[in-house]
């Protein structure tokens, strides 16, 4: 099931963002866009990941550096997580079952 809802996301060193992301029950992490991690100015680890998406796509991430506080605004939902970024998503925000998991 995929669900969109406004996400806001700040890093660690403060900096802001608020983009229209997407809840998927059938993701294993959460993922952002490669341009929103540069525009985030977020740092990348070698650990890589790959998940297959919905099209049957391979998707190769890098897993960042450090963790972002991910808010879901209509339903009051925060918490501290270290997504996957990668440049072919379908959204620029992907909250997968690592964040659903733990703010239920």
């Amino acid at each position: 099931m995929v669900v969109k809802r406004k996400v806001r996301m700040r890093t660690m060193t403060g900096k802001v963002i608020e983009k229209e992301g997407m809840l998927d029950t059938g993701s294993r992490w959460t993922w952002i866009r490669g341009g929103l991690a540069d525009e985030l100015k977020i740092k990348l680890t070698d650990v890589k990941k790959r998940a297959r998406t919905a099209d049957d796509r391979l998707v190769e991430a890098l897993l960042a550096d450090e963790p972002l506080y991910v808010e879901l605004l209509e339903l009051e939902a925060r918490l501290w997580i270290t997504p996957c970024v990668a440049d072919r998503l379908a959204e620029d925000v992907i909250l997968g079952n690592d964040f659903m998991e733990k703010v239920s």
